[in-house]
């Protein structure tokens, strides 16, 4: 099983004055939201050539030959036998497994971290004969995508902290009283 690692370390403003346990129980939230994110956004992209080039896949047999040399190739029996040239890709199992969204989720004191299970152990496969190792390839993430998933971390974290948090003012006669309202549950204004 492969495991794309994202760890958050550090607070989120507003999240003083929550329950530690609270507090991590959010934070488990949002890093499912970054799970999902990462799936819709970056797992097809890793069975393109364009990922291929992106996340700096090795050149797979074949690449850069023609005549018979390519067409002895691993390249070149795919694109006979397939008729595709997509890089982690030789059926579509592999990539019709990754579509699980399976997702080990840790959150203890200042670290969190999201475990994202790909169940496809045709991407395990490493030959010690070659420099190609599928696994690396899937489980690379780039600066640019690690950035934009802490992102959607930190907003997805202070919106659940928000709506734990919020208070609402309800009038009763001629006073008010301040609530909180656990779980984002509106009741008026």
């Amino acid at each position: 099983m492969l495991k794309i690692d994202f760890t958050y370390t550090g607070g989120v403003p507003g999240s003083r004055g929550l329950p530690r346990r609270r507090y991590n129980a959010l934070r488990k939230l949002a890093l499912e939201a970054v799970g999902h994110f990462w799936h819709e956004h970056y797992r097809a992209l890793h069975f393109t050539a364009e990922g291929a080039k992106k996340y700096g896949y090795a050149p797979r047999s074949g690449h850069g030959r023609s005549g018979k040399k390519f067409w002895q190739s691993y390249t070149g029996r795919k694109l006979k036998a397939k008729h595709h040239r997509r890089p982690l890709v030789w059926s579509g199992k592999s990539e019709e497994l990754s579509k699980r969204r399976t997702f080990a989720i840790t959150s203890k004191r200042d670290l969190a971290i999201l475990r994202i299970k790909i169940p496809a152990p045709a991407l395990n496969f490493k030959n010690p004969h070659s420099d190609i190792d599928m696994r690396k390839e899937m489980e690379t993430v780039t600066a640019d995508e690690m950035a934009a998933m802490s992102k959607v971390y930190v907003e997805r974290l202070a919106e659940l902290i928000h709506e734990e948090t919020a208070v609402v003012r309800v009038g009763f006669g001629g006073g008010s009283v301040a609530g909180e309202i656990a779980g984002g549950l509106a009741m008026g204004t």
